[in-house]
């Protein structure tokens, strides 16, 4: 990231070096979509409510940044893995 190889960053609001990590890529003027996204505290339905939130916001910002609208249904199937091989095989 310092030599400017990435134009797009997501980073976790997790912890002080994150934060760090972040002032230092934004001050370095490199990177063109930058976003910190806060990671849930808890795993109840408030938190579920306000990480929807959350992802919802990085959503508009990406869709604002790229100029274009988030594909729900190309993105599901995308989640789609294929039918694995069940027949025996040697792998090396």
């Amino acid at each position: 990231m310092l030599e400017g190889k990435f134009e797009q960053l997501v980073l976790v609001n997790c912890c002080d070096s994150m934060r760090l990590v972040y002032d230092i890529v934004e001050s370095m003027g490199k990177c063109k979509f930058l976003y910190m996204l806060d990671q849930p505290h808890e795993d109840n339905e408030s938190e579920k409510v306000k990480f929807t939130g959350t992802i919802q916001r990085l959503n508009k910002a990406y869709e604002a940044y790229t100029r274009h609208v988030f594909d729900r249904r190309a993105f599901i199937k995308s989640l789609n893995t294929p039918e694995m091989n069940t027949e025996p095989y040697i792998g090396v």
